[in-house]
């Protein structure tokens, strides 16, 4: 009869809640894992491209080091100085005891973190009257006792990531909360 009936209808609706939990866990989780490894691979793209044009112009300045000697490289670095406002490139050459020979950078860095042979640190620049810290990637060689640092401004590739990561979370959070519904 009819008790059999109601009995089956709490179990089917149980079986079909549960169903229907099971698939907004799964589509949430193939949403977060899809946007979770776009934003990772994109983030590791654009350090390879920094990475890619600090190498880059690290063997053309040692070009020019091959080619003329340290006068030569403390020239080309001096025609340089104003690479920071224009590229946001940084450039230290100093001596065997840190004295600055050329570049726009006026001491090396006193606080950076290291991964691997790449040097991170911020310089802090007045910008419209106010401090202003930029993020900077370097790396630096060794020219035959002499140290040279070369770098770029990240911040615009940071302030992306960023955007990136918090639209990663929202589409998380809203795909979640669409599968709930």
């Amino acid at each position: 009869g009819l008790g059999g009936r109601r009995l089956k209808l709490p179990r089917l609706f149980a079986s079909t809640a549960r169903l229907a939990l099971w698939y907004m866990i799964g589509v949430a989780a193939g949403v977060s894992a899809l946007l979770g490894s776009a934003y990772l691979f994109t983030q590791r793209a654009m350090e390879k491209q920094v990475d890619l044009v600090i190498d880059t112009e690290i063997e053309s300045l040692r070009e020019d080091y091959r080619g003329g000697g340290l006068k030569r490289l403390i020239n080309v670095l001096d025609h340089r100085d104003d690479d920071w406002g224009r590229l946001g490139a940084a450039y230290l050459l100093v001596d065997r005891q840190g004295t600055p020979l050329g570049g726009n950078l006026t001491t090396w860095p006193k606080v950076f973190t290291t991964s691997g042979r790449w040097l991170e640190f911020e310089i802090t620049l007045n910008e419209q009257g106010r401090s202003v810290d930029h993020p900077v990637r370097a790396a630096v060689v060794a020219l035959d006792g002499n140290r040279l640092l070369v770098g770029t401004d990240i911040s615009e590739r940071r302030r992306f990531a960023r955007r990136l990561r918090e639209a990663s979370f929202w589409g998380m959070g809203l795909t979640g909360a669409f599968a709930a519904l």
